[in-house]
């Protein structure tokens, strides 16, 4: 395969400007999550990974865990000096 020539290139450029298109640079921005975004489907993509290990969330002032069940909850809150 040979270079394309330029008159096709431009005009491909120009029929996609014309139809609506974006740019290369503008779609890499539409791309680009914001850190709110990244927290949300951080969490979400946990939060699935340990339901499907049969762990519950369990919460301690602002701090949270994964766990088995409440007892052993209690043990890693103990060990990790958020409860005494």
């Amino acid at each position: 395969m040979g270079m394309k020539p330029k008159s096709t290139i431009l005009l491909t450029a120009m029929a996609m400007m014309l139809e609506g298109g974006t740019t290369r640079t503008a779609w890499r921005q539409e791309l680009i999550e914001t850190e709110d975004e990244r927290k949300v489907r951080l969490f979400k993509a946990e939060q699935e990974r340990y339901k499907k290990q049969g762990l519950s969330l369990f919460f301690y002032g602002e701090n949270r865990l994964w766990a088995l069940n409440r007892k052993s909850a209690d043990r890693k809150a103990f060990k990790r000096g958020w409860i005494s």
